[in-house]
């Protein structure tokens, strides 16, 4: 019986590799999937505005705990509009916005895009995926918002019009913000 008790042996031995290495792949696996959610590719397209006929001013808010959001204005007109504060998706920056952009001005709103955190040319090194996202947009006061209302002057429409993770934080403010501010 000592041969039976080395094979066991053995054979729990192999086991227990095979069980280390494979938890090994899940953990290295589930590391790297983790670490690209919170730190996606930085959308770096240099399209513009005034690639589609919209005068702009390119601009930084900065955010209640410290970080540049890279940002676009662009005016409806010498008259005060409504303001829609474009809030893109995740991955993306604020040149999705040019997608819909020449439509809304034509229908004459000022619209305001910008990058979150971590994405486009905005600082920060990672995305929370919606955690500290939401203050951005989502206080009593937003950066958008108070930097449309107070320094640009006008009429601030929050409208859901957001695209994928944009959506999300956007969603998440609705209890009080699908609103007029």
């Amino acid at each position: 019986r000592p041969g039976a008790v080395r094979r066991r042996a053995i054979v729990l031995l192999v086991v227990g590799a095979l069980l280390a290495v494979g938890l090994g792949a899940v953990a290295s696996v589930s590391y790297v999937a983790a670490d690209r959610l919170v730190h996606p590719p930085r959308d770096r397209d240099p399209d513009t505005p005034l690639a589609h006929g919209l005068a702009f001013d390119a601009f930084t808010l900065a955010t209640d705990d410290g970080l540049a959001l890279s940002a676009w204005w662009i005016p409806a007109g010498p008259s005060v509009a409504p303001t829609i504060v474009f809030l893109h998706g995740y991955g993306a920056s604020k040149t999705q916005s040019l997608a819909v952009a020449p439509f809304l001005h034509a229908a004459g709103y000022n619209l305001l895009a910008f990058d979150f955190r971590a994405h486009g040319a905005s600082g920060g090194g990672h995305t929370t995926i919606g955690l500290d996202e939401v203050r951005d947009v989502g206080d009593e006061a937003p950066v958008p918002v108070r930097h449309a209302r107070v320094v640009r002057s006008g009429h601030v429409r929050r409208l859901p019009l957001a695209f994928e993770a944009g959506a999300a934080v956007q969603g998440d403010t609705r209890r009080r913000h699908l609103r007029e501010i």
